[in-house]
């Protein structure tokens, strides 16, 4: 449902609208949290963490009140609208009956905005954790990198040839390229294989 899109607080649909939208978005920020929560799962301990555990039974138990008042506002609802149509409600008779949906709706409304923000309560909590064990994994790769990797240095730059030794062994590719022996600090391996191409 649009977050931006407008509700008529003054009736009974939008409110009941603007509610629905307010889980909506828990929701939503629940399911774009699914797979930072799959890959850093070991962070989301629901058998010790106890913030963890406290949000999540808060959770359980507001959409439990939630449900329960969403039916009970709905079945009177419904029976009202029944009883206006079959005309066993008097219009004139209507006003406890009507005031009577009024409150129950009111609860469902509380109930509603309730559970919307155990949701974001608990993936408030559920974020942290995620975020905590992201800046501790890039630490811990930061720390095991080279210091040239640590300086930005691409991984290709730091291979075995480096910095200061690049510039002269350029010149000693392009004897080899020419059939010259190469020079003899290089490693065996290296000789090898220049050795293969003078047979």
């Amino acid at each position: 449902m649009d977050e931006q899109q407008d509700f008529d607080l003054n009736t009974f649909e939008g409110r009941r609208g603007r509610m629905e939208a307010a889980i909506d978005r828990a929701l939503d920020r629940r399911a774009g949290n699914q797979l930072p929560a799959l890959e850093h799962g070991n962070v989301l301990d629901y058998s010790r963490d106890t913030e963890l555990i406290e949000a999540n039974a808060t959770e359980v138990e507001d959409r439990t009140e939630y449900e329960r008042r969403v039916a009970e506002t709905d079945t009177f609802g419904n029976d009202l609208d029944l009883a206006y149509e079959t005309g066993a409600m008097d219009p004139n008779d209507s006003a406890p009956s009507e005031q009577r949906y009024g409150t129950l709706f009111e609860r469902m409304e509380e109930a509603g905005y309730a559970y919307a923000g155990s949701i974001n309560l608990h993936e408030q909590r559920r974020e942290a954790r995620i975020t905590n064990e992201q800046l501790r994994q890039a630490d811990l790769a930061r720390n095991l990198a080279s210091p040239g990797q640590r300086a930005g240095i691409p991984v290709r730059d730091l291979l075995p040839a480096q910095a200061g030794r690049r510039q002269g062994e350029s010149s000693r590719e392009n004897q080899r390229s020419r059939g010259t022996h190469r020079n003899r600090h290089h490693h065996g391996g290296s000789e090898k294989k220049s050795g293969r191409k003078h047979k």
